[in-house]
């Protein structure tokens, strides 16, 4: 368990008649790395927005930074390469390639609007809510085990240095699967019976979006509120939960760039979503070639739009 912070009794007590453990170890060991990869051109190009990332991850004490010179020492760190992917708001650092499985998108849509319309049937005239989260910063306290932070590793090579990941980095290669654990016990703790619903509240997850769905009655709302904050506070730590990061509870809700409204069972693509693959599939029919990076990049767009056209998923 991560969260140092909770209280022996509390967490005696609920996770009583629950099979727990503190970690999970990989036993395939890792080829011998016989020279650092290179880091991403774009580490370079962002090399200051990267060390701010690193120094603000070094003092929550997530991440140490030692001389590049102790590898000759620490013969068995294995060392990833940095990349920065640059958005509107934020600058995100990733090492390796974040993977996520092509279908694993479709599922997490389809599971919500079945979820969606179970309920429409079973209640006709009660109001179904949505409730989403953007809960990345409580993952950035899912620890590494002592026995594996060697795995964890980055390089600076203009500063000779030699950055190890306490925690998994959110964008590292290997987070997705790693976020799904932290996540799924997340989800499986909030799976609790209630009032309402014999079956238990609904929490689907993909890697740091949490979305739960409920009927408006009485208190169902408020309790499936306060039961992923709770859950939350004692897997990771009573910081972990930032209300900023959660929705109100509504009937038009947009959850991974899409828009859906509970009350007619739709799920849109919002104007903007709809603009942007037009701009980026008019760009590359105007182009005379396209380089292999050129010709990847537009897939992600265009995901959304295979997702919500039937004929097209074939190319997901």
């Amino acid at each position: 368990m991560p969260n140092n912070a909770l209280l022996p009794a509390v967490f005696m007590h609920d996770t009583q008649n629950r099979t727990t453990s503190s970690a999970s170890l990989p036993r395939i060991p890792l080829p011998a790395q016989i020279r650092f990869f290179n880091n991403h051109p774009s580490a370079s190009n962002w090399i200051n927005a990267l060390k701010k990332n690193i120094r603000e991850e070094q003092e929550s004490l997530r991440c140490i930074v030692v001389d590049a010179d102790l590898i000759d020492i620490w013969t068995e760190t294995y060392v990833i390469p940095f990349g920065v992917i640059c958005k509107v708001m934020a600058t995100l650092i990733c090492q390796g390639i974040p993977f996520q499985h092509r279908q694993a998108y479709v599922r997490a849509l389809l599971k919500r609007a079945c979820e969606i319309t179970g309920y429409r049937r079973a209640h006709p005239i009660t109001d179904v809510k949505m409730m989403a989260g953007y809960v990345a910063a409580a993952y950035g306290n899912t620890s590494i085990h002592s026995d594996c932070v060697h795995m964890f590793a980055g390089s600076i090579p203009k500063d000779n240095a030699i950055v190890i990941n306490m925690s998994a980095a959110f964008w590292w290669s290997g987070s997705v699967c790693m976020y799904g654990v932290f996540g799924g016990a997340v989800a499986f703790m909030i799976g609790n019976t209630d009032a309402i619903d014999s079956v238990g509240f609904f929490l689907y997850h993909l890697v740091n979006n949490h979305i739960n769905v409920a009927l408006h009655v009485d208190s169902d709302c408020s309790n499936v509120n306060s039961s992923p904050h709770y859950t939350m506070i004692m897997v990771a730590d009573p910081d972990a939960v930032n209300e900023e990061k959660f929705t109100p509870w509504n009937i038009l809700q947009k959850v991974l760039r899409l828009m859906f409204a509970t009350s007619a069972s739709t799920a849109a693509m919002p104007a903007s979503e709809i603009a942007k693959p037009q701009r980026i599939v008019a760009t590359a029919i105007r182009s005379h070639s396209l380089t292999h990076t050129a010709y990847r990049s537009p897939f992600g767009s265009l995901r959304l739009v295979a997702t919500c056209i039937r004929p097209a998923r074939a190319f997901l």
